[in-house]
C-alpha cells in the first residue's frame, strides 16, 4: 500500500525522492478515458465501420452501434481493474520507488470473462442471440482488455505475474472499486466485486491455469470469429488510444508514440 492511499486503487504511482510523487487513481484514469471516448462515439469513422459490418452481414445497424458503444465503455471501465491486486507491488531503487502492474491486463480480462459467463448463464435467449452477444460485445471487450499492453509479448507478461503479483487482502479497496464501477450497469457491480474478491482468495497456480484457458479461447475465437474479429481489432485500437490519452497525470514527454496516438485520436474523433 502507498501511504495516504490505503483504501484507494492507484493506476500509476512513481516517486523520485527529490520530487513530488506522481499519483493517478484508477477512478480518475477511467473517468478521463470515458470523456475522451465521447468524441469517438459520434465519429464518422466509427459509423462507417459499423455500417459496413451491418450491411455485409445482414445485421441491424442501430442494434450494432448500441452494443459497440457499450463495449467501448466496458473496455475502458474494466481494462485496469486487475491493478487492484498490485497495490503492494512496490519496487524501490536508490533514488525512486514505483508501483509495477505487469500482467494486470490478464487479470482484468479474467474478471471480465467471468462476468460475461455469469451473465450468459442466467439469461434465457436463443443460441443465435448468444452468438451475436459474443461477437459484438463479449469477445471484443475481453480481447481488447487482454491485449491492450504489448500484445506481441503476452507470454513474458504472463510469466511476470510470478514476480510482481502481490495479492494481499483487497477488502480495503472494495468500496473504492464500487465507486469506480459507478460508470457501468448497476446489475453488474456486485457481480464484479464478488468475482474480484474470489480471485484474490484463489491460489495463484489455479489463476494462471484460468488465464491460459482464457488466452486459448480468445485466440480461437479471433481465428474463427468472422465479422466479430474485425470488431474486436477495431475496439482494441480504440482502447489503446483511449488508455494512453487518459494517462493525464504521468508527465508530458513528447514521444513518437504519443504523437501517433494524438494523430490517430484526431482521425477517430472526426465527425464530418
Amino acid at each position: 500500500m502507498i501511504s495516504g492511499y490505503e483504501d484507494t486503487i492507484l493506476s500509476f504511482y512513481e516517486y523520485e525522492y527529490d520530487k513530488e510523487p506522481i499519483v493517478e487513481t484508477l477512478y480518475d484514469h477511467i473517468n478521463a478515458g470515458l470523456k475522451f471516448a465521447k468524441k469517438i462515439k459520434g465519429s464518422k469513422l466509427l459509423k462507417n465501420f459499423l455500417s459496413d459490418i451491418a450491411e455485409r452481414n445482414n445485421l441491424s445497424y442501430s442494434e450494432l452501434i448500441y452494443w459497440f458503444k457499450k463495449a467501448i465503455d466496458y473496455s475502458i471501465v474494466l481494462h485496469d481493474i486487475g491493478k487492484i491486486y498490485y497495490q503492494s507491488s512496490i519496487v524501490k531503487k536508490k533514488d525512486r520507488e514505483y508501483l509495477v502492474f505487469t500482467g494486470h491486463e490478464l487479470l482484468s480480462a479474467l474478471i471480465t470473462r467471468k462476468l460475461f459467463f455469469k451473465y450468459l448463464k442466467n439469461i434465457d435467449v436463443s443460441d443465435e442471440k448468444i452468438d451475436y452477444f459474443r461477437s459484438v460485445f463479449q469477445f471484443p471487450v475481453v480481447f481488447s482488455i487482454l491485449f491492450h499492453h504489448h500484445a506481441m509479448n503476452i507470454s513474458r507478461r504472463r510469466k511476470a505475474i510470478d514476480n510482481y503479483l502481490v495479492i494481499k487482502d483487497i477488502t480495503p479497496y472494495l468500496d473504492n472499486l464500487r465507486e469506480t464501477l459507478f460508470f457501468i450497469d448497476k446489475d453488474y457491480r456486485d457481480d464484479i466485486l464478488n468475482i474480484t474478491y474470489e480471485i484474490a482468495k484463489t491460489k495463484l497456480p489455479k489463476v494462471k491455469l484460468e488465464i491460459n484457458g482464457l488466452l486459448k479461447e480468445t485466440w480461437r475465437y479471433y481465428i474463427n470469429g468472422g465479422y466479430g474479429s474485425k470488431i474486436l481489432l477495431f475496439l482494441l485500437s480504440l482502447l489503446l488510444t483511449l488508455d494512453y490519452k487518459s494517462c493525464v497525470k504521468r508527465g508530458d514527454s513528447e514521444t513518437k508514440f504519443k504523437k501517433v496516438i494524438e494523430r490517430y485520436y484526431l482521425i477517430l474523433s472526426q465527425t464530418i
